[in-house]
C-alpha cells in the first residue's frame, strides 16, 4: 500500500474512533490517545497544502460549536459527544499541520 492511501485510511479509522469515543461510554484512555496518535498521522500526510486552509477553518469551527448542541431534547449530549470527539482528532491533525509548515519553513532555505 502507498502512503496515500495509508494515509486516508488513517483519516477513516480516526472518524471511526471519534465516532467510537463518542457513542461508548466508558472507554479506556487509550483508544483516546490512539485517535490523537492516528490524527496526528493523518495530518501530516492526508491534508494536502492545497487543502490546509479549509481544513483550519473546519478544525476551528468544531472546537468552537462543538458544545452548541447540547441543548437539543434526547439527541443533544450525543451530538456534543460527537463533535467534542471529532474536534479532538481534528485538533490532532491541526496540530500536525502545524508541526509540518514550521518544519517546512526552517529547512527551506
Amino acid at each position: 500500500m502507498d502512503r496515500p492511501s495509508i494515509a486516508r485510511w488513517a483519516f477513516i479509522i480516526g472518524l471511526a474512533l471519534a465516532l467510537i469515543i463518542a457513542l461508548v461510554t466508558p472507554i479506556d484512555d487509550w483508544v483516546v490517545w490512539l485517535m490523537i496518535l492516528v490524527g496526528l498521522y493523518a495530518g501530516w500526510e492526508f491534508i494536502a497544502e492545497d487543502q490546509e486552509h479549509h481544513f483550519f477553518l473546519v478544525a476551528i469551527a468544531l472546537v468552537f460549536f462543538s458544545q452548541t448542541l447540547v441543548d437539543i431534547p434526547s439527541v443533544g449530549e450525543t451530538l456534543t459527544a460527537l463533535l467534542t470527539s471529532m474536534a479532538t482528532f481534528f485538533g490532532a491533525m491541526a496540530i500536525a499541520l502545524v508541526v509540518r509548515n514550521i518544519v517546512k519553513w526552517v529547512t527551506t532555505t
